[in-house]
Protein backbone atom coordinates (compact mmCIF):
# COMPACT_ATOMS: atom_id res chain seq x y z
CA UNK A 1 0.00 0.00 0.00
CA UNK A 2 1.18 3.31 -0.89
CA UNK A 3 0.06 7.14 -0.06
CA UNK A 4 -1.13 7.29 -3.70
CA UNK A 5 -3.38 3.92 -4.07
CA UNK A 6 -5.48 5.16 -1.65
CA UNK A 7 -6.95 7.75 -3.38
CA UNK A 8 -6.93 5.56 -6.60
CA UNK A 9 -8.08 1.99 -6.14
CA UNK A 10 -7.07 1.23 -9.92
CA UNK A 11 -3.87 1.18 -8.62
CA UNK A 12 -3.70 -1.99 -7.07
CA UNK A 13 -7.16 -4.10 -8.11
CA UNK A 14 -5.93 -5.34 -11.25
CA UNK A 15 -3.35 -6.98 -9.35
CA UNK A 16 -5.53 -8.56 -6.33
CA UNK A 17 -6.60 -12.29 -6.24
CA UNK A 18 -9.25 -11.28 -4.09
CA UNK A 19 -10.53 -7.86 -4.54
CA UNK A 20 -13.29 -8.10 -1.44
CA UNK A 21 -10.85 -9.40 1.14
CA UNK A 22 -8.44 -7.38 0.41
CA UNK A 23 -9.88 -4.33 0.19
CA UNK A 24 -11.25 -5.44 3.90
CA UNK A 25 -7.63 -5.86 4.90
CA UNK A 26 -7.11 -1.89 3.80
CA UNK A 27 -9.58 -0.78 5.76
CA UNK A 28 -8.81 -2.20 8.89
CA UNK A 29 -4.93 -1.09 8.02
CA UNK A 30 -5.96 2.30 7.67
CA UNK A 31 -8.23 2.59 10.83
CA UNK A 32 -5.73 0.91 13.11
CA UNK A 33 -2.42 2.47 12.17
CA UNK A 34 -0.38 5.65 12.37
CA UNK A 35 1.33 4.93 9.81
CA UNK A 36 2.36 2.61 7.29
CA UNK A 37 5.66 1.32 5.77
CA UNK A 38 5.01 -0.02 2.34
CA UNK A 39 7.21 -2.49 1.04
CA UNK A 40 7.33 0.01 -1.89
CA UNK A 41 7.68 3.79 -1.49
CA UNK A 42 7.88 5.66 1.50
CA UNK A 43 6.73 5.57 5.05
CA UNK A 44 3.50 7.94 5.35
CA UNK A 45 1.37 9.16 7.99
CA UNK A 46 -2.47 7.95 8.37
CA UNK A 47 -4.51 10.82 8.80
CA UNK A 48 -8.10 11.91 9.60
CA UNK A 49 -8.93 12.69 6.02
CA UNK A 50 -7.65 8.65 5.34
CA UNK A 51 -9.52 7.20 8.33
CA UNK A 52 -12.85 9.46 6.94
CA UNK A 53 -12.17 8.00 3.52
CA UNK A 54 -12.02 4.19 4.93
CA UNK A 55 -15.37 5.03 7.01
CA UNK A 56 -13.18 3.97 10.42
CA UNK A 57 -15.44 3.40 13.30
CA UNK A 58 -15.29 2.40 17.03
CA UNK A 59 -15.02 -1.69 15.82
CA UNK A 60 -11.78 -0.85 13.51
CA UNK A 61 -10.60 1.31 17.39
CA UNK A 62 -11.25 -1.46 19.11
CA UNK A 63 -9.27 -4.10 16.85
CA UNK A 64 -6.17 -1.67 17.04
CA UNK A 65 -6.52 -2.03 20.96
CA UNK A 66 -6.31 -5.82 20.50
CA UNK A 67 -3.40 -5.72 18.29
CA UNK A 68 -1.62 -2.93 20.72
CA UNK A 69 -2.36 -5.17 23.40
CA UNK A 70 -0.86 -8.36 21.73
CA UNK A 71 2.38 -6.85 20.43
CA UNK A 72 2.94 -5.09 23.86
CA UNK A 73 2.26 -9.19 25.55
Amino acid sequence: MTVEDIDLPIMWRPMSLNELEQENSRKLIICCADYIVPGHGKIFKINKIMKEKFNCNENERKERKKLENCFLN
